[in-house]
C-alpha cells in the first residue's frame, strides 16, 4: 500500500482510523483472527458511483470473523475475562493507528454503561447464543472494559 496502484490512496486514508478501531474492539472482545496469519479475515470494501472512474462513494474497512472472540471455548468462565493480552494485530496495521482515534474509540469503550453491554448481548437470538453464555460474556465484557486502555497503549508504543 506505501506506493501502489492508483486507488490504493483511499486504503491508506482509511487505514489509521480503522485499524486504531478495530484493535481496540478486538482487544476488548478477545479476537485472535486478525493477525497476519489470518489476512482474509480484515477486507476493504467500496461502492463506486454512478461514474466508475471516479473514486469510491464509500469504502471502509471490515473486520471479519469473531467465532473465537468473547470467550469462546469457555476461556471467561470463572475469572477468565481477566487474563488478557493485546489481541494479536497485524503489525503494520498497528504502525499507522492515529492516536487521536485510539484515545477516542478508548474513552467509548470505557464511557460503555453496563446496562449498553447487557443490552447488547441479549440480542443475540438464542439460537445463536445459549442464555447461560449470556452472562459470562456481558460479564467478560464489563471486566475488560477497564483493561483495554493499558493494554492497547502498550501494544501501541512498542509498535512505534
Amino acid at each position: 500500500m506505501q506506493a501502489g496502484p492508483p486507488g490504493t490512496e483511499i486504503l491508506r486514508d482509511r487505514l489509521p482510523a480503522a485499524a486504531a478501531e478495530g484493535f481496540v474492539f478486538d482487544t476488548w472482545v478477545g479476537q485472535t483472527d486478525h493477525a497476519d496469519h489470518h489476512p482474509h479475515n480484515i477486507v476493504f470494501g467500496y461502492l463506486l458511483g454512478d461514474d466508475p472512474k471516479q473514486p469510491p462513494v464509500e469504502a471502509e474497512y471490515v473486520f471479519l470473523d469473531f467465532a473465537m472472540a468473547l470467550g469462546w471455548g469457555g476461556l471467561w468462565e470463572g475469572d477468565g475475562a481477566r487474563t488478557m493480552g493485546a489481541a494479536p494485530f497485524p503489525p503494520g496495521m498497528i504502525d499507522a493507528i492515529d492516536t487521536i482515534t485510539l484515545g477516542g474509540i478508548l474513552d467509548r469503550v470505557e464511557r460503555t454503561t453496563d446496562a449498553t453491554i447487557t443490552d447488547i448481548v441479549n440480542r443475540i437470538p438464542d439460537d445463536y447464543l445459549p442464555v447461560a453464555q449470556r452472562e459470562i460474556i456481558a460479564s467478560g465484557l464489563r471486566t475488560r472494559r477497564a483493561l483495554v486502555r493499558g493494554l492497547v497503549t502498550s501494544a501501541v508504543k512498542r509498535g512505534s
